[in-house]
């Protein structure tokens, strides 16, 4: 599963890009600009970590510019305030979910197509007319995770006018609606439902964070091995599976990658134990590993 999500979004980034990205040059500031998922600052944090770890020279600030259930409108009118006026070098634009979102509300309070249209391509002139910044138009993600629900089928037509706004302005665009539904779709129909980017459909868990980040990286140019060996998650200390580890009760080594596992540190000697309905599963060890990250399983 891992493996197959990997390689698809790999392989969408490589071609995420209207136009060559720039090259990130020191003193740069991105601007994110958009709603709740941008102003939550998960996928800056990501962005932020493998810039500081790989181009910590160039001393790149990113100023977080996302509030909360905002759509087009809102950021119209604040776009001079909370983008031009900080002068940004890049600018990542991310609207769409909540004009199409709030208009399933009772009552409806969404952005129709037109309006939407004409406000991004406003935002969009007003960027080139009033800063020398590279500008990136990302497409909004999704809206839960039905992607055959009426939310993601409306949602398309805005995701569609974003990228003909980035080919009519020459401005670099971001498919992110693109990664999520095909990364999404590729856990559905590979025997792995459960994968969720999403906490409810439309705020991002750590997954959907690195799919934004990864994407919005990649169109900057950074290298695929950079942004994956920057955002390596460590590997446990010890596994079920480990040979040192003695079990009482039923066991299914089968399954040993799935449940977490308790550690406490003893003198010179760690203990760490897992516990379920049927079974209790310790490990005594001389050597003291710290600091410890690790989640052993059972069935």
């Amino acid at each position: 599963m891992k493996k197959i999500t990997t390689t698809l979004l790999l392989a969408l980034l490589c071609v995420s890009s209207v136009l060559a990205a720039p090259r990130l040059k020191a003193g740069d500031r991105i601007v994110t600009l958009g709603d709740s998922i941008t102003q939550a600052g998960g996928y800056q944090a990501l962005m932020q970590k493998v810039l500081a770890r790989f181009y910590p020279d160039l001393g790149i600030e990113i100023v977080n510019a996302g509030i909360g259930g905002h759509k087009a409108p809102d950021m119209a009118a604040r776009l001079q305030r909370d983008v031009i006026d900080k002068k940004p070098t890049i600018v990542t634009v991310s609207c769409g979910v909540n004009d199409v979102w709030h208009g399933f509300y009772n009552p409806p309070r969404g952005v129709d197509l037109e309006t939407y249209t004409h406000l991004m391509t406003q935002i969009v002139q007003q960027l080139k007319e009033n800063t020398s910044a590279a500008i990136y138009l990302l497409t909004p993600t999704v809206i839960h995770e039905n992607l055959q629900g009426p939310e993601n089928l409306k949602l398309e037509a805005y995701c569609q006018a974003t990228r003909e706004i980035a080919q009519r302005e020459s401005v670099h665009l971001v498919d992110l609606n693109a990664v999520f539904n095909l990364v999404l779709r590729s856990t559905q129909i590979g025997g792995a439902p459960e994968f969720h980017p999403t906490s409810d459909g439309v705020h991002m868990k750590p997954a959907g964070n690195f799919l934004i980040a990864a994407a919005i990286l990649q169109a900057l140019e950074v290298p695929i091995t950079q942004i994956l060996e920057a955002t390596d998650v460590a590997q446990p200390a010890i596994r079920a599976d480990d040979t040192r580890v003695q079990y009482w009760g039923r066991w299914d080594q089968r399954n040993a990658a799935t449940h977490r596992g308790s550690y406490g540190q003893h003198g010179q000697h760690d203990h760490r134990s897992i516990s379920g309905n049927s079974y209790h599963v310790a490990l005594h060890d001389d050597t003291v590993l710290s600091p410890v990250s690790h989640a052993v399983a059972a069935s």
